[in-house]
């Protein structure tokens, strides 16, 4: 059963899943990644991200 991002703060080294929103993506320059953020404001205390490696963004398009 997928998790909200609120009740994922509990499970630190676990593998889980994690069903959210996302309200804003970025790509960092200096290193490549791709970052997911449930919140409009990145530093919004709820906020949860996701990063995608250049080696996940490679995959995904490959499953497409």
């Amino acid at each position: 059963m997928p998790l909200s991002t609120q009740e994922t703060a509990n499970e630190v080294n676990e593998q889980v899943t994690v069903e959210m929103l996302v309200k804003a993506a970025k790509t960092c320059q200096h290193c490549s990644q791709v970052f997911l953020d449930s919140e409009a404001d990145h530093h919004d205390p709820k906020n949860m991200a996701v990063a995608v490696t250049e080696s996940g963004r490679r995959r995904t398009m490959h499953t497409r």
